[in-house]
């Protein structure tokens, strides 16, 4: 007998038909290739229209399916690259294709679609949005957005609540006064957005980690305003500015950071990228021509200095400074009569000081004692909705800009006239307490990289505050996507530091929060 055994054949299975190709991709395609070409026939071709439907789609899948700080770093990023179009380039001279995209992002959307219910704007869908998403991912034990995430301290969530409440307070004293609706809504909107942006952002940015991205962000957009002032000013020479009041901000800002990388024990990179970089930003603020710009400059010198600790480096800076000037005080009187050719800076230097030299520092003059006189006679506010009082005379600028009694340039004492002690104090509670955090922070830092960090939040928060109070700071989408995301930061960086009491959220701890959700 052979010694081959037999055995049965094996059953054989029948084979597991393929599955089939999910035609999901397919039909999203073709009904996007459908809108496209709806969108580009109903809009005669326009560009930044016809790409509309392709850059939503793109937006709702980032949101759904990245964590969502890097959405909201694209979004500010699109903010501050586009056009700003309260405050249009070259004073309106100049529209860039996009300026349809950069009106959906900030406007409202009924200045694009033409439906006058639609009173939203888009950065109410994109915070809405944020919210729900958030809110979707905690309840599932998501942990794309919890991974070292550190809460924000108590002090810095209650002062938003109380900015809100600020809002509330002014909006009910205005409107039972008899104050108008129609302005009051502006006014809310320029006051609501900060702590708004700044509650959902919290939620999203995990803690100090996000620094590095968020800077490139802005550095990033410095570059791009930097490029479209220096040839708009090409463009429109006698221009009174060329990229928008607001960019002060972002280039300040930006040119501290680049600053302070350079002074700290800079690496070979920051030397490579950081010069060519503060070289060409400093020219977009020159061609930009704000002379606000360089008094927060100087003012976020003289507070950087303060705070930093004494150094032989300090101190020899401070000595030269000390003997330059009575060279200062010569060339400043010598120049006072005749600020041109090499005594230009002079004359920026007397208009912002001499309101008899300068017709807008005058107009500003007596717009800022109304606001006082107003604040003198409604110590409560005079509430949102009601202009402030005139009690001198000052020109009638309402024909341009109808918003001026209801928005002044000066917005911390205007905020002081509408509002009044309470709702000041419970406005301005925000940029306070960041304040405090940012210095308290720098405190307790020890590695480079959060020394930078807290520096540049606190001097940027300081040309804030004198953006606010020179130039209509209050409200303007740089600040409000600059200012609150650093807020979140270096809030969290003071928990991080050991600067304030709290605890992160670690990876382990996300997972567990998971699990016990998921129980």
């Amino acid at each position: 007998m052979s010694s081959l055994s037999w055995s049965a054949p094996a059953k054989t299975r029948p084979a597991t038909p393929a599955p089939k190709a999910s035609k999901g991709p397919l039909v999203l395609a073709v009904v996007l290739a459908l809108t496209t070409l709806l969108v580009a026939i109903l809009t005669n071709g326009n560009v930044a229209a016809t790409l509309g439907p392709t850059a939503a789609f793109l937006v709702i899948y980032a949101i759904v399916k990245l964590p969502i700080r890097y959405t909201w770093f694209a979004y500010i990023w699109l903010v501050l690259s586009l056009d700003t179009p309260p405050e249009q380039f070259a004073g309106g001279k100049y529209k860039s294709p996009f300026y349809t995209v950069a009106l959906l992002l900030t406007g409202q959307l009924k200045a694009v679609l033409g439906v006058s219910a639609l009173v939203m704007t888009g950065l109410d869908i994109f915070l809405l949005s944020s919210f729900v998403l958030t809110s979707i991912r905690r309840a599932q034990g998501s942990r794309l957005d919890c991974d070292d995430y550190i809460r924000l301290p108590r002090p810095i969530l209650f002062a938003s609540w109380a900015a809100l409440l600020g809002i509330v307070w002014a909006t009910g004293l205005g409107l039972a006064t008899g104050g108008a609706f129609r302005f009051a809504q502006w006014q809310i909107e320029r006051n609501v957005y900060l702590p708004l942006v700044l509650l959902v952002v919290q939620a999203v940015f995990p803690g100090p980690k996000s620094f590095k991205p968020f800077t490139r962000v802005l550095i990033g957009a410095a570059l791009v305003r930097a490029v479209i002032a220096i040839l708009l000013r090409q463009q429109f020479p006698e221009e009174e500015y060329t990229s928008s009041h607001s960019d002060s901000m972002l280039f300040g800002t930006v040119t501290v950071l680049l600053v302070l990388r350079l002074a700290d024990r800079p690496t070979k990179r920051d030397v490579r990228l950081g010069i060519p970089t503060l070289i060409v930003i400093v020219w977009g603020m020159i061609a930009n021509d704000r002379r606000l710009v360089w008094v927060e400059l100087a003012l976020a010198a003289i507070f950087i200095l303060v705070m930093t600790p004494r150094t032989r480096r300090k101190i020899s800076m401070a000595r030269t400074l000390l003997a330059l000037v009575p060279g200062a005080i010569v060339y400043v009187a010598v120049g006072w009569g005749h600020p041109t050719g090499v005594f230009k800076p002079v004359g920026t230097l007397r208009s912002i000081v001499d309101s008899k030299s300068d017709g807008s520092t005058l107009w500003r003059d007596l717009e800022n004692f109304n606001l006082v006189t107003t604040f003198a006679h409604h110590p409560f506010g005079l509430g949102f909705g009601h202009p402030y009082e005139l009690a001198v005379w000052m020109p009638d600028v309402t024909r341009t800009y109808e918003l001026e009694p209801y928005l002044p340039h000066n917005s911390i004492v205007g905020l002081w006239a509408y509002t009044g002690y309470i709702g000041f104090t419970l406005l301005w509670l925000l940029p306070t307490i960041a304040l405090y955090f940012a210095a308290r922070a720098y405190r307790f830092s020890t590695a480079r990289d959060d020394r930078i960090m807290a520096l540049t939040c606190f001097a940027g928060f300081f040309m804030y505050l004198l953006q606010c109070y020179g130039d209509m700071g209050l409200g303007s989408m740089v600040s409000v996507v600059v200012f609150a995301p650093l807020m979140v930061m270096v809030g969290k960086l003071a928990i991080k530091v050991g600067a304030w009491p709290g605890a992160s959220l670690q990876p382990a701890t996300a997972a567990i929060v998971r699990q016990a959700s998921d129980a």
